[in-house]
């Protein structure tokens, strides 16, 4: 069965220190995060929507959130030495327990596109605010689940619910995921975080176009670098590291880039 509304009687989430909020329709889960986080009550926090009528992904690009679907914000405290892989851990606590529940060949599009089989099924978004003497990351997590693709209304998208067959538990699937997201934070050192990051990144041994500034990059994508860039195998410049930019190009990817 599925009711996420369980979720704020959730066992699980509230002995790891989480206090729960489930909420039938706002905004964005990441607003609702920060408003907490600016009445200083709430330094670990889990915030999950039925809906959200204006979500955002990166860079403010709009974020269609329709009833079935996971949408939430996880408001954490994160090592100043893991805010630079602070997206590359969120990405994998995703992957790897989508992989763990339903055995399926998830991966992620760098930095963290949540792939199968080069249809969009979720995407994580990060923001870190510096807090007193903490650092809280806000968390957002977006997973097509018991929605359908075409409830999104974007080319090249899937859900678990399509995939698998039948209906998934979302308070389940959010379970595994902060679990998993607390163990790459408190207990894996940052090259493990790495290497596993590379057993789940469909982006590795890709064609790729990225855009970083005004330049755009060509090439193969062969390495990961210990802050989560890109090594690429450039015929024109050589091998180039890509910290940041946009992906613009990617083989195999089937929904829309940029």
């Amino acid at each position: 069965m599925d009711n996420l509304r369980e979720i704020e009687r959730n066992k699980v989430l509230r002995n790891l220190g989480y206090e729960l909020f489930y909420l039938r329709k706002i905004f964005s889960t990441m607003d609702f995060a920060r408003e907490a986080l600016e009445y200083g009550k709430y330094l670990k926090a889990i915030i999950v929507a039925e809906e959200q009528v204006k979500g955002k992904g990166r860079k403010g690009r709009k974020w269609i959130s329709p009833k079935g679907g996971l949408w939430v914000t996880i408001v954490t405290p994160i090592p100043k030495n893991k805010l630079e892989i602070a997206n590359i851990i969120a990405g994998l606590a995703v992957a790897m327990s989508l992989n763990e529940l339903y055995g399926i060949n998830v991966r992620l599009k760098w930095p963290n596109d949540v792939v199968y089989l080069g249809f969009k099924l979720g995407g994580v978004l990060v923001e870190n605010i510096v807090y007193g003497n903490n650092v809280i990351s806000l968390i957002g997590i977006g997973i097509n689940c018991n929605n359908s693709s075409l409830d999104v209304g974007v080319k090249g998208t899937i859900s678990l619910r399509e995939i698998l067959g039948k209906p998934v538990n979302r308070e389940k699937i959010l379970e595994k995921i902060t679990a998993n997201l607390e163990n790459l934070i408190r207990k894996n050192s940052i090259s493990s975080v790495i290497r596993m990051y590379k057993k789940y990144c469909y982006s590795l041994g890709k064609k790729v176009k990225i855009k970083v500034n005004n330049e755009i990059i060509e090439g193969f994508v062969y390495d990961i670098t210990e802050k989560g860039g890109l090594v690429i195998s450039s015929p024109s410049k050589g091998n180039i590291i890509a910290d940041y930019g946009d992906l613009i190009e990617h083989e195999g990817i089937r929904y829309k880039l940029g």
